[in-house]
């Protein structure tokens, strides 16, 4: 049956190239239609099957952690004994209306969470060189893999599996000869890197996602910064308490507010991610320079009265925390020591000195090292901790 059929190939598309030296569309159509009941037979030969995906669009679904994307498929192959294309004189002729008579090397997808194609994007052609060229543009939905821990420098990956299909026997290499994407953004996303991978009964397609930073760093990052900076700063002011409280209880409610404004575009996650990492110091901080002022306070008041003064309108008053409004008031109350004020003043100093060396060590910390600290918390056990 097989010899057969190439007799008659080669009898209705080789002797007539020979007699007029290329045919006519029309007339090669007719012929290779005669042909096609044919083609099933040549699937036992060996065919190589190049793979072109050309990448429309992309969109990253946050909710659900899925890739939405649309793209090309083209697959080119050739069958060896089929040399008709030798006599058409047209670079490529179209066959797509004799589409459902070409079996068309099966590729499926193995991870698709939805998948449809536009039947009128269906497209087949036959080329001078002997190539069959099929496209079809689809639609489909994949699978990603997030690091949400190191949000917001974690990556997010999304694999485009096939499995190679051998339902019409023979042996088919598939070899993906190029991935175009046109664009690298997707939704809140940018796309870093796109590989293709060849494994034994598989192909795939990885393309590997960053969030775009700035967002994050300017509105969430930068605002909580600067309101750390404030009651770092306010332990230069000394014996104004009164003050250094304000400061540092508004900068603490702002910081929760900012936390608060930017909670809907965090990830949603059980365990410690590194934007959490960053709330926690941020949050440590700020109680530990309240804390701070509290024991300089303390400090700074030893030697004061501990009751209160009456004065000539029979009203009861208290002396100022840290003697902070006695110039400014004219009080003529007992003052604090002089060796208990300069060792409070001391202790600021150093605190200041401390608390920036801090915050500048968690930041490169936190940079450099944040997946392995986050690691470490999420993984440390009460357990672990022995006193005796």
């Amino acid at each position: 049956m097989r010899q057969d059929g190439r007799v008659l190939i080669f009898i209705l598309v080789l002797v007539p190239s020979v007699l007029s030296q290329c045919l006519v569309d029309k007339r090669a159509t007719e012929l290779l239609k005669e042909s096609f009941s044919d083609f099933e037979n040549y699937w036992d030969e060996e065919i190589n099957v190049d793979i072109s995906l050309d990448v429309h669009s992309l969109n990253i679904l946050q909710n659900i952690n899925q890739l939405e994307l649309e793209a090309t498929l083209v697959r080119e192959w050739k069958i060896p004994a089929l040399r008709a294309s030798q006599s058409i004189c047209s670079d490529k002729l179209s066959i797509t209306k004799f589409g459902g008579m070409v079996p068309v090397p099966p590729v499926r997808f193995s991870n698709a969470i939805h998948y449809s194609v536009q039947k009128h994007s269906v497209s087949i052609y036959l080329l001078q060189n002997g190539t069959f060229v099929h496209s079809e543009r689809f639609k489909q939905t994949i699978p990603c893999v997030s690091k949400s821990l190191s949000y917001p420098f974690g990556n997010t990956t999304c694999s485009l599996l096939w499995a190679i299909d051998d339902s019409l026997g023979g042996k088919m290499n598939y070899t993906i000869k190029k991935v175009n994407t046109n664009g690298n953004q997707a939704g809140e996303f940018v796309l870093s890197t796109t590989n293709s991978i060849q494994d034994g009964t598989e192909l795939s397609i990885i393309w590997t996602f960053f969030r775009g930073p700035n967002k994050l760093l300017f509105l969430f990052y930068l605002p909580s910064t600067l309101f750390l900076i404030i009651p770092w700063l306010s332990l230069l002011l000394g014996p104004m308490a009164i003050t250094r409280v304000i400061m540092n209880m508004i900068s603490l409610i702002l910081l929760l507010l900012v936390y608060l404004i930017n909670f809907a575009g965090l990830p949603e996650t059980s365990l410690i991610s590194a934007v959490d990492l960053w709330k926690i110091f941020s949050l440590l901080f700020v109680i530990m320079i309240i804390v701070e002022l509290v024991v300089v306070t303390l400090m700074a008041s030893l030697g004061r009265t501990r009751k209160c003064s009456r004065n000539r309108s029979g009203r009861y008053e208290m002396e100022p925390l840290y003697e902070e409004m006695n110039d400014l008031r004219n009080r003529r109350t007992r003052r604090t020591c002089g060796v208990c004020r300069i060792s409070a003043l001391i202790v600021d100093l150093i605190t200041f000195i401390v608390m920036g060396t801090i915050f500048v060590v968690f930041n490169l910390c936190y940079y450099y090292e944040k997946e392995l600290i986050v690691d470490y918390i999420n993984n440390f056990k009460l357990e672990q901790l022995k006193f005796f």
